[in-house]
């Protein structure tokens, strides 16, 4: 054996990841956020550490108060003019600014295809530039807004969607709490 080589083999290394996942689990059990996963689930150990290790960044953001308003991404003159005052063309360019705005910053904005401009502007306006959360910390993690809530009775993009939840409420399979 040349010291070039590992001399631990695969199975010390998948064990040593899964102590090192076990104590990631406890460090979040610990912080209140993790009840004892065990396995990951059955991902595979490699998969799973990288989940605790994005569970802790978060968590670190958390603490340090790192909440904002997804409104701030935006220069504080930035202008969001109401729907009824723009053409077509300048909703749709309006739109793709906004949205390179927001991808920029690791935020989302993925409706259902075919939503009307005018809608996914609005619900823009309405619900994703109010809300606060942690975003921004990491170059892989994204905040994503897909406009659903699950009460497919009452959802905008129920025109536009072919989920099959939408059919489970039509036959009044989906209880209040769901």
């Amino acid at each position: 054996m040349t010291g070039d080589e590992d001399w631990r083999d695969d199975e010390d290394q998948r064990m040593d990841l899964e102590l090192e996942n076990r104590a990631l689990e406890h460090e979040l059990t610990l912080r209140g956020a993790v009840s004892g996963h065990g396995d990951g689930g059955g991902a595979p150990p490699e998969i799973y550490n990288q989940f605790l290790r994005h569970v802790i960044e978060f968590e670190d953001r958390v603490a340090a108060g790192e909440e904002r308003e997804v409104r701030s991404v935006f220069p504080p003159v930035y202008s969001f003019p109401d729907v009824d005052t723009m053409t077509p063309e300048q909703l749709e360019r309006k739109l793709d600014e906004i949205e390179s705005i927001l991808e920029q910053n690791g935020i989302v904005v993925e409706l259902r295809p075919g939503v009307p401009l005018r809608l996914v502007y609005q619900y823009i306006l309405r619900n994703v530039l109010p809300v606060r959360d942690w975003f921004g910390g990491s170059p892989d993690s994204r905040l994503v807004f897909d406009g659903c809530d699950g009460n497919c009775p009452y959802c905008f993009q129920r025109a536009y969607c072919d989920v099959p939840g939408e059919a489970d409420w039509a036959r009044g399979e989906h209880s209040s709490e769901q």
